[in-house]
């Protein structure tokens, strides 16, 4: 066999394993060669005593952030809510890993709201307190090798639902200045009311005190009859107006009351979801090169299989050559 096609064959073969792996495969198998994974955390249920709303209706969480957000620049507070996910790689150990991530969460303060696991992967999501996902952090990779753990934590401005909570507020002090001002007509009638039933009884008593024996008896008799049956009238005018005032006042300030407490209720929500973190972790069962790989990255890429098929293909073709130089000279 000549030296050309000899170079014509080890080309092919230097050329065919790239071919395999990053054309071929992907074509026919749907193969992801770069293994790139996207974590993404569910929707948390509002439980028990760390309570979260479904947030995802304002913040959305796919490696990335699309969340309840103001355009404006005016307003440059920031009310940050964050997740965390992550994915651990676990060689033959997924089950016991996931129990750590248990433990771990529990000993700080958190709460396991979703949790699957098999000899091959496992799935859990959670809360925990702001302040312990350092500490939740710590305790992970303390039990898990670090090299071994991707991590992702994510934070969204809530702004725009702080935004909502206090323009509702604002609504709900107009609301009750509202029922102030029926309150205050309520007090004011109250006096008009009160002026009324006087004069009704000032007349009421003079009536009783007219002296039968007065020529003049019951002229006056009739006179005063006449006035207080208007004043009867002006009372019970004022007294409805009063009672209007009052109903209305009542009515106002129990809707005011009813929306003051739902508000207050959804502020706590929303501090206790400020103060929460969502979590989610994914533990996937890795072989051998995996697990090599996770461990070792550069050593990874000089015993990867291509590379190994490299280096004795080279080997083999040194050999080949000096053969053939040997034959020649001899």
């Amino acid at each position: 066999m000549t030296n050309k096609k000899i170079n014509i064959i080890f080309l092919i073969l230097l050329v065919l394993p790239f071919l395999v792996y990053y054309v071929l495969f992907p074509m026919f198998f749907g193969v992801n060669t770069n293994r790139a994974k996207t974590i993404t955390a569910p929707s948390l249920p509002q439980i028990g005593g760390i309570r979260e709303e479904s947030y995802y209706s304002d913040a959305t969480y796919n490696n990335g952030v699309t969340g309840n957000t103001n355009e404006s620049i005016s307003d440059v507070r920031e009310f940050m809510k964050v997740f965390y996910s992550s994915t651990i790689y676990s060689y033959r150990n997924v089950m016991a890993d996931a129990e750590l991530v248990k433990e771990a969460v529990k000993l700080n303060d958190g709460r396991v709201n979703n949790f699957s696991s098999s000899d091959f992967s496992a799935q859990i999501s959670f809360l925990v307190p702001k302040s312990k996902l350092d500490d939740f952090r710590k305790k992970i990779k303390n039990t898990i090798n670090q090299k071994l753990i991707f991590e992702n934590i994510t934070e969204t401005n809530l702004l725009g639902e702080k935004q909502n909570l206090e323009n509702r507020e604002d609504q709900i002090g107009k609301e009750k200045e509202q029922a102030d001002s029926y309150k205050n007509l309520a007090a004011k009638q109250l006096t008009v009311l009160n002026s009324e039933k006087s004069k009704l009884s000032s007349l009421q008593n003079r009536v009783k005190n007219l002296n039968s024996y007065d020529e003049n008896y019951y002229t006056v008799k009739a006179d005063l009859e006449s006035q207080i049956q208007i004043a009867k009238t002006k009372v019970s005018s004022a007294q409805g107006t009063y009672n209007s005032y009052l109903s209305t006042f009542q009515n106002l300030k129990d809707i005011n009351d009813s929306n003051q407490e739902h508000l207050n209720s959804e502020n706590d929500k929303f501090d206790d979801k400020l103060e929460t973190v969502s979590g989610n972790i994914s533990i996937r069962s890795v072989d051998t090169l995996e697990y090599v790989q996770k461990l070792y990255p550069d050593l990874y890429y000089l015993f990867h299989p291509v590379s190994l098929y490299l280096l004795v293909l080279i080997v083999v073709y040194l050999i080949i050559a000096r053969r053939k130089k040997t034959a020649i000279v001899g």
